[in-house]
């Protein structure tokens, strides 16, 4: 990932400090580059349980401007500070799904399930909040011919907590959000968008600030012997906290 974690500039708003830029831009970047590995491992049972876990591991990260200021909306000054270390690992994520309606390959599936995380990653690092947190979800999908579909809807439990300096706005419990929507070429290839976010519905932030947005452009290709390929690249939609400038995916 390029520039994962970035801090922008007001846009549009009223009551900037005379000489700070007002057009949205990026201030500046709390991480520059990050490469991270995810392993994960999943079981299906009686075709409709599915069991997995994933562990983030950063093999590299590094400070892009450094510690960043920004002035929050209560006037006063925020500083963010870039990570403590290089290598890090982040939060341990188990799920839990469960398939209630729908065949595997038919046109309209629907699932329910929960995500959590066990506090293994560190604040100062950006790869954890230190904390247990979970995250129910509904989940649809389907294929129709050469078109594939899916998205999810979730709650995102959190405890509420600030980053940066004393003065920094709180982050609580979030609404999170997903699309995607393909093209499939033959029984093996399979291209197209998808977009993600979460809008907070528990701290100081509320808006475009505390909403942010992503979109991707993938593909993946599964070779005989049921070994998927896949790649996209993407970027941030808008200047929320946490909407990267460019990230890329391997799997």
């Amino acid at each position: 990932q390029y520039r994962p974690l970035v801090v922008h500039n007001p846009d549009g708003a009223p009551g900037v400090p005379a000489g700070q830029p007002n057009d949205g831009s990026v201030r500046g970047s709390i991480l520059r580059n990050v490469f991270t590995l995810n392993p994960g491992v999943s079981m299906v049972f009686f075709e409709r349980l599915r069991l997995a876990a994933s562990l983030p591991i950063v093999l590299f990260q590094d400070k892009g401007t450094g510690s960043t200021t920004v002035r929050a909306a209560n006037g006063s000054n925020v500083t963010f500070a870039g990570p403590q270390d290089e290598q890090a690992i982040g939060d341990l994520r188990l799920g839990l799904d469960f398939r209630l309606f729908g065949d595997y390959d038919g046109p309209f599936r629907l699932a329910v399930g929960s995500q959590f995380w066990l506090p293994t990653g560190k604040q100062v690092n950006y790869t954890g909040d230190e904390e247990f947190r979970f995250s129910p979800r509904i989940m649809v999908a389907g294929d129709v011919s050469a078109f594939v579909y899916a998205a999810r809807v979730s709650f995102n439990y959190r405890p509420e907590r600030s980053y940066g300096s004393d003065a920094a706005p709180t982050f609580g419990s979030e609404i999170g959000f997903a699309a995607s929507a393909g093209v499939k070429a033959g029984k093996r290839f399979v291209i197209g968008p998808e977009v993600w976010g979460s809008t907070a519905v528990i701290g100081d932030l509320r808006g475009k600030m505390a909403t942010p947005v992503e979109g991707a452009l993938g593909a993946h290709y599964t070779i005989p012997g049921d070994i998927r390929l896949g790649a996209g690249i993407g970027t941030g939609l808008n200047g929320g906290y946490g909407s990267p400038q460019v990230r890329a995916l391997f799997n």
